[in-house]
């Protein structure tokens, strides 16, 4: 896709929240230009999915940022064995998410959350697991989005349909058998419908299509953590176990 028309593009679907601006909306479609050039090297496969970033307040005022971000989640990056070394990091966190499928090809963006609902085909429970190091000096929202929003490695639990009413979700984070974190699935700053929409709508600008093998990834709930050794285990708690998301366990290695 030429220069010009991503740039055009994008300025129709940057999502971006109410909070002072530190950057142009010219320098923002620079960084993606830049992210997306990096992204269709010829070798380069097509992406495991898509994720978002920087999708809470205090994501954003940490990195003088006004909106969310987002990226590709590279080939091969599903962790399909429940397991992964710290030693293929250099500088490793982990994110407890939400994860979605569609249920056909997408390559025209969507006009509502409505739309977007009756599109879904799965919904799971993720852990996310982002390499600052992949992120060009200075830290900034900028380089986070030229570095492919510091996208590694990412599992999966198994996904069920989508009939669970995941605003009432709490999900929990445990590290041999001690807290991490516990957060609603409602802790994004525009939740995780709107947050959902504006990922594959901004991925779609850019010429990229959503396939129902893809993964989507709507941001981190309770923070970023550092990735250490042990066995780590995410689970939803919920009102009725027929509408709960199967459980997700990843034991990391040094």
């Amino acid at each position: 896709m030429c220069r010009s028309l991503i740039v055009s593009l994008l300025s129709v679907v940057v999502f971006s929240a109410p909070l002072a601006q530190a950057a142009t909306d010219r320098e923002w479609q620079s960084a993606y230009i830049d992210q997306n050039l990096s992204q269709t090297l010829p070798g380069v496969a097509s992406p495991a999915g898509f994720k978002a970033g920087l999708t809470s307040l205090l994501s954003r005022q940490r990195f003088h940022s006004d909106r969310a971000v987002f990226g590709n989640l590279p080939s091969g990056s599903v962790l399909d064995g429940g397991a992964v070394s710290l030693a293929d990091f250099g500088k490793g966190m982990l994110e407890m998410e939400l994860a979605f499928q569609l249920r056909d090809v997408q390559r025209q963006p969507m006009d509502s959350v409505a739309e977007l609902k009756s599109k879904l085909s799965r919904v799971a429970l993720a852990l996310e697991l982002p390499d600052l190091s992949r992120i060009p000096a200075p830290l900034s929202a900028l380089n986070i989005v030229r570095g492919n929003v510091a996208a590694h490695y990412f599992a999966v639990a198994a996904g069920v349909p989508l009939s669970a009413d995941i605003g009432r979700l709490e999900l929990e984070l445990t590290k041999d058998g001690a807290p991490v974190i516990e957060a609603p699935a409602e802790a994004l700053a525009e939740g995780q419908w709107q947050t959902l929409l504006a990922l594959i709508n901004q991925r779609i600008a850019l010429g990229w299509e959503i396939r129902p093998d893809q993964w989507l990834l709507t941001g981190a709930l309770g923070g970023m953590q550092p990735l250490e050794r042990g066995h780590y285990r995410l689970r939803a708690h919920c009102q009725l176990r027929a509408q709960c998301l199967p459980p997700l366990s990843l034991a990391v290695h040094p």
